[in-house]
């Protein structure tokens, strides 16, 4: 139950008189129910595997960016938020298939109100503070949409087609182009799955979709052009520290999330998170959903917003599962929780896109 209470309140968190339409509160809300998971709820033994390990150097490679950043308050505050990722990263490597299920149904049943809202929004009501709207219970129609893609790629991989109304409708109505990008790159990969060369033109096809989508927005194409400009042209080998980019340059972030890591975290930090995402599994509905969310985030920030960075964190955790295990990894980790080698990872065709990685 508190998966799809936590699901739920991700997507679905507002109270009226809370900054940026609940966004610290949804932070919040992240905190205190994984740590209720962790105390409460019993978990699986699985080895360690690298991804866990990349991820782990990433978190602390993060904290000890703190020292040096130029303003230690955000510092904290973003270290923390990446900490909480971890937690949930590694949750998710350890639950059941249920608790796993109940989480994307929350999640998923979080975004009806937004569903609702948006149709009234797009019609003038402006009840719920909106950077830019039609956002539903969220500030920026990105965040609903970034969110709303990989969990209808979820619910249409498993068959839930009542709950794929809600993601499926909120992607449509915000209009969000950079999320039809990240759908269609997504479609696309499925598509090249057997095939190395389909999968090299399908990411030849990745710029000349950004620039059909620039041309229909100048104005903001040419902001983030240049924000981009500014973080590539002040690149230093260890990074300015975690939480540097805020507020710099008159923008908050740098909208592309790999940038703003190597901005943050320099080479070390780079690496580590390419690393962590290139030894996860490659197949099954999280990864396709995972891949959703990765590829907006080469023009968008997604892992700064609580409910979609934390549906990224656990849907890298659960593809973690399956993933190579560090050498020895096993006997280290049963000697502490009991736990058993994990099975196999498989492949699976269009039928089994819904792959069980338990």
């Amino acid at each position: 139950m508190i998966n799809l209470l936590l699901g739920f309140g991700l997507s679905a968190l507002w109270l009226p008189w809370a900054p940026r339409s609940g966004h610290e509160l949804r932070w919040g809300l992240l905190i205190v129910a994984l740590g209720a998971i962790l105390l409460y709820q019993r978990r699986e033994a699985k080895p360690v595997t690298w991804p866990m390990v990349f991820g782990l150097a990433f978190t602390i490679y993060a904290w000890t960016s703190v020292f040096w950043s130029p303003n230690p308050y955000l510092a904290i505050g973003r270290a923390s938020e990446i900490g909480t990722l971890f937690i949930a990263f590694h949750i998710a490597a350890t639950a059941h298939t249920y608790e796993r299920l109940q989480l994307y149904r929350g999640l998923i049943l979080g975004l009806v109100p937004s569903a609702i809202l948006i149709p009234f929004q797009m019609a003038g009501y402006a009840g719920v503070e909106q950077w830019a709207a039609p956002a539903g219970t969220f500030v920026n129609k990105l965040f609903v949409a970034e969110l709303a893609l990989p969990l209808a790629i979820i619910a249409l991989a498993r068959g839930w087609w009542a709950y794929a109304i809600p993601p499926v409708a909120a992607l449509l109505l915000t209009a969000s182009r950079g999320a039809w990008i990240a759908a269609a790159m997504t479609a696309g990969i499925y598509w090249a799955r057997h095939s190395i060369w389909k999968l090299c033109a399908v990411w030849a096809a990745f710029p000349l979709l950004a620039y059909g989508a620039a041309l229909c927005s100048p104005a903001t194409a040419n902001h983030r052009l240049e924000i981009w400009s500014y973080g590539l042209d002040n690149l230093v080998w260890l990074g300015h520290g975690i939480g540097s980019f805020m507020g710099v340059h008159g923008a908050e972030h740098l909208h592309n999330d790999y940038l703003e890591v190597a901005y943050e975290l320099g080479l070390p930090g780079s690496v580590l998170l390419i690393l962590s995402l290139a030894t996860l599994q490659r197949h099954g509905a999280e990864y396709y959903a995972g891949c959703a969310i990765f590829i907006t985030a080469c023009f968008s920030f997604p892992l700064h917003n609580p409910a979609t960075a934390f549906l990224a964190a656990y849907l890298a955790g659960c593809l973690s599962r399956g993933a190579l295990p560090v050498c020895g990894g096993a006997a280290v980790w049963g000697s502490l929780v009991g736990a058993r080698m994990a099975r196999p990872a498989r492949r699976y065709g269009l039928g089994h896109l819904a792959s069980r990685q338990g």
